[in-house]
């Protein structure tokens, strides 16, 4: 069974590295991305009479939707990382259910029913458990 399963771990390593990689940059990038959103709505808030009496309410509505934007489209982008990873993880899991599912049909006479069962239960159980 080794065999079978050291390859799948090597790319279950491989991806996980991958995608730590990448997350902890996406992070990195939305957490600067959104601390000015933040900044200038506080200042806003803070001059909100002073930007009515001089009438300059679009252009701080511009440049705020500007920063706002480029938080949002960051965090779109580590959602979608998420789901790469929940993708890749799936067809790891069902890569071991696969192989395992197959080795229990393959010695079928031989093994327990218990054992089966136990053992087809943890296969099913592991893309739970990889993430």
């Amino acid at each position: 069974m080794i065999a079978f399963f050291m390859p799948i771990f090597y790319v279950f390593l491989r991806q996980r590295e991958y995608f730590r990689r990448s997350s902890r940059e996406t992070q990195r990038l939305l957490a600067v991305a959104s601390s000015p959103v933040f900044q200038q709505l506080e200042q806003t808030l803070v001059g909100l009479p002073t930007i009515r009496a001089y009438g300059c309410e679009a252009s701080f509505l511009s440049e705020f939707d500007k920063r706002l934007e480029l938080s949002t489209s960051l965090a779109w982008t580590k959602t979608v990382l998420d789901q790469w990873l929940l993708i890749r993880l799936t067809w790891v899991s069902c890569s071991v259910v696969t192989i395992v599912a197959t080795l229990v049909v393959i010695y079928a006479k031989d093994l327990d029913p218990a054992v089966v069962g136990m053992v087809v239960a943890s296969a099913l159980n592991l893309s739970s458990e990889l993430r």
